[in-house]
């Protein structure tokens, strides 16, 4: 959004946010549970959601050794 009542700092978050996104993609591993033959339900409302179980991603920590025999974080929805 633009114009005379444009929120002042939208510029400082959307740069934070990248910040944020990078740090995270930086150091750690994400990937689907079940690799890439995973099936995602999304559900319809107001906002697309994943239907079901939500342990479909798994976070690992980058910067141990053997990225894939780490121990998986489930991230819940």
């Amino acid at each position: 959004m633009d114009g005379r009542r444009m929120c002042l700092g939208q510029n400082f978050v959307v740069t934070e946010f990248k910040v944020v996104l990078v740090v995270l993609v930086k150091n750690f591993v994400f990937e689907l549970r079940d690799g890439v033959d995973s099936k995602i339900e999304i559900g319809r409302g107001l906002l697309p959601r994943v239907r079901g179980d939500a342990s479909y991603l798994c976070v690992c920590d980058r910067t141990l050794p053997e990225v894939g025999t780490l121990k998986e974080t489930t991230v819940p929805h």
